[in-house]
């Protein structure tokens, strides 16, 4: 069976999509993984804040607490 004339030409093009297929293969490997590594960032990040709020909460309860007491104490015992 003869060749055609751009055999060669189709030959290397061919190549160059397979190269370029296992490139974007490999990078889409490691693209899955670093979106990974991301969730359980922003994960553990929002597990931090929420922890940081709940406790933000009662600390500024305490201070309101203690605001409210210590004007009760000063308009009975400061003057």
């Amino acid at each position: 069976m003869e060749r055609c004339e751009r055999h060669e030409e189709l030959v290397e093009c061919l190549d160059d999509h397979e190269d370029r297929i296992k490139y974007l293969e490999l990078a889409d490997t490691e693209t899955k993984v670093e979106l990974r590594t991301l969730i359980k960032n922003v994960e553990k990040l929002i597990e931090t804040i929420e922890k940081f709020s709940s406790n933000a909460w009662k600390l500024m309860t305490a201070v309101a607490i203690g605001g409210v007491g210590f004007i009760v104490w000063y308009i009975q015992y400061g003057n």
